[in-house]
């Protein structure tokens, strides 16, 4: 009887502890062209291997779901911009797009930061969820504007069923991208 009782409330529970919140400011449906080059800086966190895993997770989302999408790798971007010594500015300016267009060749800057990471523990009685949370902006090169910003969260699960935060993030990442249709086209031709 007992049993019959925890099955379903266990359930219930990892079906809640897996969801995910996305918002989207600015314009979303904003036009971008499928042959823009889009340059991906490096998230922003303080510890740089977390940066690095999530940097990659979202270049590795943006090349399985968007379909037409020519993205340059973060570690090409990252190339090119020491190459010319260009450093990011804690807040993206005029100057910093003009050196950015030249450098690196590229219509479109994504960039980011990561808000949470955090790795749930499995252990009883303090079990705890994977959470990460993630904000994202798109900026036109040549108009150095912003043309969307998105800013999403994720748990993984908790106890013996939590994701680590990698794997957390790739999801969050699949979700905040198809909040935005004309940016990650992922159907088939013509849709």
């Amino acid at each position: 009887m007992k049993r019959a009782i925890l099955v379903p409330i266990a359930a219930a529970l990892l079906l809640q502890a897996c969801g995910a919140k996305t918002a989207v400011s600015g314009d979303p449906l904003a036009p971008i062209p499928e042959s823009a080059m889009v340059a991906v800086l490096g998230l922003e966190f303080a510890d740089p291997g977390i940066a690095r895993d999530a940097t990659d997770s979202l270049y590795a989302a943006l090349r399985s779901d968007c379909r037409g999408l020519a993205v340059i790798p973060p570690d090409t971007v990252a190339e090119r911009m020491t190459a010319a010594r260009i450093v990011v500015p804690r807040q993206l300016n005029r100057v910093f797009f003009e050196q950015f267009a030249s450098a690196v060749n590229a219509g479109y800057v994504l960039s980011g930061g990561i808000i949470k990471w955090q790795e749930g523990r499995p252990r009883f009685p303090v079990a705890s969820e994977t959470e990460v949370q993630v904000s994202l902006s798109l900026h036109d090169v040549s108009t150095s504007q912003r043309i969307w910003s998105v800013n999403g969260e994720k748990t993984g699960g908790g106890g013996v069923f939590s994701d680590n935060p990698a794997t957390t993030a790739r999801k969050l990442f699949d979700d905040m991208l198809k909040k935005l249709p004309n940016f990650c086209r992922s159907g088939p031709a013509g849709q």
